[in-house]
């Protein structure tokens, strides 16, 4: 006799050679396992398993047999025709699903291939020949809304996608009743109810080559999928007239002073000056003129007109050097001949802005450089804000009365990266081939014991007689289990109330490789948050919380640019980019992976301690009959399933936010001759950014879902069944029932009626069953 906790395997075992002769005697024959030349710690327990394995009522094969339709021993042929027989005709649990997740793939697949081809045939036809070009262009207002709910629908297909995929990767490596039969022979046992990379070993290679192929399709999925749209901004270059009334009125300006230096400068003015004249500039307040201007990426305003106060002398604005962009010129006398008192021409580019400190200086400008250098903190870093006033806004010592601004119509584009969305096509055709073959075909799954319900019938209809007589054995005895004396016979175990909680039905090994995860997604997070707040203070001074709260999420600027030496024109960018950005959407996929097998894990432990208390209940199986109910999503119930593919479409976008591709254009707008030929101008530039709020907010999602998930496993189970941990062995000695018990009625785990001086035997039964004293014997 030993006490529940400890090991009760002392009983004879046999070597596999001689369980070899047995089972083919039997008419079994196992193919070797890869990896079988090392022992596994639970060889001896194992091995003392299947020197008894054989079937009270039938071996696998047989009961394989009598589950196949059409066997003279099937259930129709035992006067459950008319109670099964529709059920069959209706497909339910695993395959019900997998026609679900193909249906689910191929609109996916449809939609994904009919946007392919308008895409295609659109940018063809409005002259683009490479493989990224505009499918919307307008105001960056609505262009940003619609990428938006482009990227949250796009998170939410591929969560979806994955969702489907998983669900036929956790059915496709779920073992039959032969596997494990074979993994307990061998001195293994095997998963139940949970996705596994363990039972890969010992399900048909067929099987396996399903389950790869669903996996690594989904790899590139992720790697691209996000990045198929991306927004490219206008970053207009524009020129800055400082003029008095008169030239608004039409009055001419004196050509003299600009054509002999710059030709072709004329003409540029004399265009503006047209324009105001047809309204088409729109006039600013001070206030505004400056709200407006006052961006390092002007997107949705160009040439301004900025009217001054008469002044008799403008000699001051030779001495505002600030204006040092190329193509400044300041000639003004004498002022009764000119309306123009100065002409500058803004140029910071994003391509080579990253090496630009203060942008739209010309907003405060004061009286001399050395004056203006002088001022902290610069124009870019807030001095714009002191300038909010009509009665402070000077440029030189003339004020400022209000501005004439031109508004350009196209200032952002949605464009599509055809290449990718090829890619996207592709693997979306691989998912759905594989698993519509999955589905219908069958030559993969050979009723796989899919959920715990799928193998407590089986071990009820067919016991397993190696494990008859250790109805207490839970996966802690497993693991702990040593090589004892062959010769022993197992003795009875005295139970304990275990108290245990949900965490302990989850491996070590799954929460050791959950924490590895967690530590390296939050790692690379807060090392690029770090990155950013390093480069925010060493070079703009904005690495403080507000400053940072203020860039925003997802917004392009240049702070947050990221510098490394990667190639930013060109298509070779735009791929350079992608991968880089999308990253962590690969590492955020095997988290999600990770955690929803161990919720899957403990999920399954709350239903499984409830068959050993209250009433009787019937087993939720993959192919109902009789009583049984039919399944959830796999072992997950809807409850857990869906907060956890709610929280994956958030950290996806989040981290689409944090992390993301920047396009954006130069151009000058509206000026012929002269600031056409501008160099540089009309050359996206594609590089990688960051949001420092979406990383934060990143990190506290990533951290609340995992401290969420620990504390569902601070749960107590309800005591009585022992916690299986997915073990097929476990179940397997859970299930020795009492005569007359039947896997189509409902079940209840407990103690059956035994005299006093017997010792107690604890089972699944469809009658009245007790619960197991503490300090009592059972066996």
């Amino acid at each position: 006799m030993y006490h529940h906790g400890q090991s009760p395997l002392k009983g004879s075992y046999i070597s596999l050679d001689t369980l070899d002769r047995q089972e083919e005697m039997r008419g079994h024959t196992y193919e070797d396992t890869p990896g079988e030349a090392s022992i596994s710690p639970l060889s001896p327990l194992i091995r003392h398993v299947g020197s008894r394995l054989e079937f009270s009522e039938r071996s696998s094969s047989e009961y394989a047999a009598r589950e196949t339709p059409g066997h003279p021993d099937s259930d129709c042929q035992n006067g459950n025709q008319s109670k099964t027989g529709s059920r069959r005709r209706m497909p339910t649990g695993w395959r019900l699903g997998t026609m679900l997740a193909a249906a689910l793939t191929f609109v996916i697949f449809l939609i994904n291939t009919i946007l392919a081809v308008v895409f295609t045939s659109s940018v063809r036809q409005s002259g683009y020949s490479g493989s990224i070009a505009p499918v919307r262009t307008g105001d960056c207002g609505a262009i940003k809304s619609l990428a938006t709910g482009t990227h949250i629908l796009i998170n939410i297909v591929s969560t979806l996608l994955l969702g489907a995929s998983n669900y036929c990767m956790q059915t496709v490596s779920a073992p039959t009743r032969q596997n494990v039969d074979k993994a307990h022979a061998r001195g293994k046992w095997l998963d139940i109810g949970i996705p596994s990379v363990r039972n890969l070993r010992y399900i048909e290679k067929r099987r396996l080559l399903i389950w790869l192929c669903l996996g690594l399709s989904s790899v590139p999925l992720h790697f691209v999928y996000n990045s198929v749209f991306i927004v490219s901004t206008t970053n207009h270059l524009y020129r800055i007239l400082l003029v008095n009334e008169s030239f608004i009125k039409g009055e001419p300006f004196y050509k003299d002073n600009w054509s002999p230096s710059e030709p072709g400068l004329v003409q540029s003015l004399q265009f503006i000056q047209e324009a105001v004249q047809n309204d088409e500039y729109e006039k600013l307040a001070p206030d505004d003129c400056i709200k407006a201007y006052a961006k390092s990426v002007v997107y949705d305003r160009a040439n301004v007109v900025v009217v001054l106060d008469p002044t008799e002398d403008c000699h001051e604005f030779k001495n505002l050097t600030i204006f040092s962009y190329e193509g400044s010129t300041m000639h003004c006398e004498p002022p009764m001949n000119s309306s123009i008192y100065a002409s500058l021409l803004y140029t910071a580019s994003f391509t080579d802005i990253t090496g630009t400190t203060d942008w739209f200086s010309w907003i405060c400008s004061l009286h001399s450089d050395e004056a203006y250098r002088s001022r902290q903190p610069k124009c870019s870093d807030g001095a714009w804000k002191n300038q909010m006033s009509p009665a402070t806004w000077a440029i030189g010592t003339a004020r400022v009365e209000y501005c004439l601004s031109q508004k350009p119509k196209d200032q952002c584009q949605l464009n599509v990266a055809l290449n990718l969305i090829y890619v996207v096509v592709c693997f979306n055709a691989v998912k759905f081939v594989v698993i519509v073959f999955l589905a219908l075909s069958n030559l993969v799954n050979r009723e796989p014991l899919v959920t715990i319900g799928d193998a407590v019938a089986s071990f009820i209809d067919s016991q397993e007689r190696a494990t008859k007589g250790m109805c207490l054995l839970s996966s802690a005895e497993v693991h702990a289990s040593q090589k004892l004396d062959e010769n022993q016979e197992i003795p009875a175990v005295v139970y304990k109330p275990q108290n245990s909680r949900c965490s302990a039905a989850v491996s070590l090994r799954r929460w050791l490789l959950a924490s590895i995860l967690i530590f390296v997604a939050l790692a690379i997070l807060i090392g690029l948050l770090g990155y950013g707040a390093y480069d925010l203070t060493e070079r703009f001074s904005r690495g403080d919380g507000q400053s940072m709260w203020d860039l925003g999420i997802g917004t392009i600027n240049p702070y947050t640019v990221i510098g490394w030496n990667l190639p930013r024109l060109g298509e070779a960018s735009v791929i350079v980019t992608v991968l880089v950005s999308n990253l962590p959407q690969v590492l955020l996929s095997f988290l999600y992976l990770n955690l929803n097998g161990l919720i899957t894990s403990m999920a399954g432990a709350i239903e499984w301690s409830k068959y050993g208390q209250g009433t009787q209940r019937p087993l939720r199986v993959s192919f109902p009959k009789g009583s049984q109910r039919s399944t959830f999503f796999l072992q997950l119930p809807y409850r857990y399933s869906i907060p956890m593919l709610s929280l994956s479409v958030l950290m996806h976008y989040m981290v689409s936010q944090s992390l993301f591709v920047v396009q954006v254009f130069d151009k000058l707008t509206g000026l012929p001759g002269y600031d056409a030929d501008y160099p540089g101008v009309d050359k996206a530039i594609t590089v990688p950014a960051y949001s420092p709020m979406a990383i934060i907010l990143t990190i506290i999602i990533v951290g609340v879902t995992f401290f969420g998930i620990v504390g569902l496993g601070r749960v107590r189970l309800r005591d009585g069944l022992p916690v299986t941990r997915n073990s097929s062995l476990v179940i397997s000695a859970a299930c020795h029932p009492l005569e007359g018990t039947s896997s189509m009625d409902a079940v209840k785990w407990g103690v059956g009626l035994t005299a006093e001086d017997q010792v107690g035997h604890c089972s699944f039964s469809n009658h009245e069953v007790g619960f197991p004293e503490e300090g009592k014997a059972y066996s």
